[in-house]
């Protein structure tokens, strides 16, 4: 018990008896289980410490560093979705009012380009592979 992570271990267990031998009880023991989660902070400490962490380090800060980028990406390609979703929904409007095309393919394209939010979405379908 030299170690303060050793105590709270204990203190955790003891809880976690306590827990078991109150569950039949009229009171809520919820917040008990809530602190079994903090023993979570243990790993934190272990992969601090472990060599063989070293490229989860390396990964999660270059994660961290690389957030503003991510976030200009995508800014970009929401921005390339748009326009691509408003030209082809200019573009197919002439096939959608064409009457002697099908009726059945002129709705088709209506329902994935007929206005700016439906061709919005397929732009997001389409860029998922979906």
């Amino acid at each position: 018990f030299r170690e303060l992570w050793n105590c709270f271990d204990c203190i955790l267990c003891v809880f976690w008896i306590a827990d078991r031998a109150l569950e039949n009880m009229p009171f809520d023991t919820s917040m008990l289980r809530l602190l079994r989660l903090a023993r979570l902070i243990r790993l934190v400490k272990l992969a601090r410490t472990v060599q063989g962490f070293d490229a989860l380090a390396v990964m999660t800060t270059s994660l961290h560093g690389s957030i503003h980028a991510l976030i200009w990406v995508a800014v970009l390609l929401v921005l390339v979705q748009m326009t691509f979703a408003l030209l082809l929904s200019q573009v197919l409007f002439f096939y959608i009012e064409d009457e002697s095309q099908p009726v059945e393919d002129r709705r088709d394209v209506f329902e994935y380009f007929g206005n700016f939010t439906r061709a919005m979405l397929s732009m997001f379908e389409i860029t998922l592979g979906n």
